[in-house]
């Protein structure tokens, strides 16, 4: 058994369902509405990057400013 296939069987997947096929039928239930849960989590991605980004060069400019 793979370690793909032992990550579906732990949550609950039945035999020879995939990831894909659980996204395809969450997109066919929620319809349009599915988009809203990608773009969310990209925006979010991209504002923690924005916020790491932004503590690293704020410390760095504390560091240089000695305090």
């Amino acid at each position: 058994m793979s370690l793909y296939q032992r990550f579906l069987w732990f949550f609950g997947f039945q035999e020879g369902d995939t990831i894909s096929d659980m996204l395809a039928r969450q997109k066919e239930r929620l319809g349009w509405c599915w988009w809203f849960f990608p773009i969310i989590t990209m925006v979010f991605t991209l504002a923690m990057l924005g916020f790491q980004v932004w503590l690293t060069i704020h410390t760095i400019k504390m560091k240089l400013k000695g305090g």
